[in-house]
């Protein structure tokens, strides 16, 4: 059995690249297993170390001096991103790419010889707000596939719910033709089940169903980076809420402030305890030492129930769906907060880490069926 996975594996961001090495881990468990190296333009540029957008000739003037200001910035903090450039680099190129084919920029040049398709994790159903894509890229839908083909979704995600995307036809119509499906989040279940009619399963992030031991043993060799004990603060939404939280419990714990943030900022290479460096080894070990974790990131606050940390979630706006689902099914509600006030307090996680056992355990089922499913 060959099984071709599509997810956004190449993105310069800790929770994607850990969520991609997650499902290539769960998946090799059934056979050959392969991240399809689909990389289109459109997310490229968004980590490439220049921004070459702004030379495009067919977009409009406001969009020319958007990227050429994009431009102007990677340039003056070029010496900052190399480094955690160089490390995003070296993990995909050791845990995904097929150095036998060539990266796919072209929807059709999916390769048509797996048996398995298998799109997920992450939001690979998100919208996006460019004139090309006002919908999401249908090859993760499973478009420019064999129809021959397995189709199955696992902890598909699109962020925030659109009804409107998954009324549209082209989508719906792809939808119907998976032969199992499996989201992230309760209420994106909840759209599909109302909308299209169609069986769905909400199954837990991948990351999940990676035994903790096998997250400790890729960062055994990985040094302490920080001696005295720390909050690590991830931040990778801004948030006047999460960052007050962070300082709070600093000053109440006496712990010293160590930050990381979804992209390297110039402001960011002047400030004490903000690490602009940090590879995805280096987030994990972050996690791992850390004493309390306050993060508007899902995967910050994923790996935090994994090594089981002191943490919040805190400031995430918008984007707080998937997070306020996890937290709910795991009954660690409490730890999600609005204003940086809350008052602190550890975690007993005697009863979520039965729950997440038992959910882990479905999830694991779900993959099996789905492969077995006729």
């Amino acid at each position: 059995m060959k099984i071709g996975i599509l997810t956004f594996h190449r993105a310069h961001n800790y929770g994607a690249v850990l969520q991609a090495y997650a499902m290539k881990y769960n998946y090799s468990k059934h056979g050959e297993t392969e991240l399809i190296d689909y990389w289109p333009d459109y997310h490229g540029a968004d980590y490439d170390l220049l921004d070459k957008r702004f030379l495009n000739k067919d977009i409009s003037f406001l969009q020319r001096v958007k990227y050429l200001k994009s431009s102007i910035k990677r340039l003056l903090i070029a010496p900052i991103r190399l480094a955690r450039h160089g490390k995003f680099k070296h993990f995909i190129n050791n845990n995904f790419v097929n150095c036998n084919r060539k990266l796919i920029v072209d929807p059709k040049d999916i390769p048509n010889d797996f048996d398995i398709y298998v799109y997920g994790s992450d939001q690979i159903w998100r919208v996006y707000d460019m004139t090309d894509y006002p919908r999401p890229d249908l090859v993760y839908l499973g478009k420019n596939t064999p129809e021959t083909a397995k189709r199955i979704a696992y902890a598909a995600s699109m962020g925030q719910v659109n009804n409107q995307t998954l009324e549209d036809e082209s989508v719906n119509n792809l939808l119907r033709r998976f032969d199992s499906l499996g989201v992230r989040e309760k209420s994106l279940m909840q759209a599909i089940s109302k909308i299209n009619s169609l069986n769905v399963q909400q199954v837990l992030d991948p990351t999940f169903l990676v035994p903790k031991t096998h997250w400790e043993e890729m960062i055994r060799d990985i040094p302490r980076i920080c001696e005295k004990p720390y909050l690590l603060f991830y931040s990778l939404i801004n948030s006047d809420e999460s960052r007050i939280l962070a300082n709070k419990i600093c000053e109440e714990k006496g712990l010293k402030l160590i930050e990381i943030n979804g992209f390297e900022t110039l402001s960011g290479h002047f400030k004490s305890g903000v690490i602009q460096s940090a590879g995805p080894l280096d987030f994990l070990k972050l996690i791992y030492d850390a004493e309390y974790i306050v993060s508007t990131s899902f995967h910050g606050v994923v790996f935090s129930i994994l090594f089981e940390k002191n943490f919040y979630a805190c400031g995430m706006g918008n984007h707080v769906a998937r997070v306020a689902s996890l937290l709910e099914v795991l009954e660690l509600n409490e730890r999600l907060v609005d204003l940086g006030n809350a008052e602190i307090s550890s975690i007993d996680y005697s009863n979520s880490r039965s729950i997440l056992k038992s959910l882990i355990d479905d999830s694991i089922l779900f993959i099996e069926n789905s492969l077995q499913k006729n």
